[in-house]
């Protein structure tokens, strides 16, 4: 008897050879020869699935034999190992710099810095300018918001921040052995401590206030 090519039944060598012989035989002979390479790229595809699965399966198998006749040293082991890596944790140290943290080394906010800082440095205890301030520095800043509402520009608020600003002014820390005030600690302005210009707002805060034209922040 004669057999045709496209009835040739290929011998099980592989996946890849029994897609293509399927691919063959099942195809009729008008299939593209795309259509044909497609369907045999997925049944390979299949079958390195079937592989990698059947691979897993024994390895994981073997472990498990192995736990399961030793479970003592699985036990152990990792409870010792854990333990001595625990000790590292005593020698973290954590770093909130933001700086540090989020601007590279390179960075082009740290060459323009330096440059404002060598032609305009920062004087602490003489002609400090908060506009000028190029560093975090050792400093803190209080954001107040209204209780009620969103106007700010109101005689009571401007009385309650006046009376915060004498408060942290009379402030009295003790340091080892001595007590420190914020006057001696201030960032100072031809010899007195900075101030901050927009309470001056109180003298007008009622003027402000009533005008139905003003600025509302």
């Amino acid at each position: 008897m004669k057999i045709s090519e496209d009835e040739v039944i290929f011998p099980k060598c592989n996946c890849a050879c029994e897609s293509y012989a399927r691919a063959r035989t099942h195809f009729p002979p008008n299939r593209s020869i795309l259509s044909r390479l497609f369907s045999v790229f997925q049944d390979a595809m299949g079958c390195g699935v079937a592989v990698v699965d059947e691979l897993l399966t024994k390895v994981f198998y073997k472990i498990g034999k192995i736990v399961g006749r030793h479970p003592g040293y699985f036990i152990i082991v990792p409870f010792l190992l854990t333990a001595l890596c625990v000790t590292g944790y005593q020698r973290i140290k954590y770093e909130i710099d933001p700086e540090y943290l989020f601007c590279p080394i390179n960075g082009q906010a740290r060459g323009e810095r330096a440059t404002v800082e060598h032609f305009f440095k920062m004087n602490y205890s003489s002609l400090f300018n908060v506009g000028r301030i190029t560093r975090p520095g050792r400093f803190g800043r209080i954001i107040a918001i209204p209780r009620h509402g969103n106007d700010m520009l109101t005689r009571d608020i401007w009385t309650e921040l006046r009376l915060l600003d004498e408060i942290i002014r009379n402030t009295t820390v003790p340091w080892e052995g001595g007590y420190f005030k914020y006057d001696d600690v201030c960032a100072r302005w031809q010899g007195d401590c900075f101030t901050n210009d927009i309470l001056n707002l109180d003298y007008v805060i009622d003027e402000v206030s009533s005008t139905p034209n003003s600025v509302r922040c």
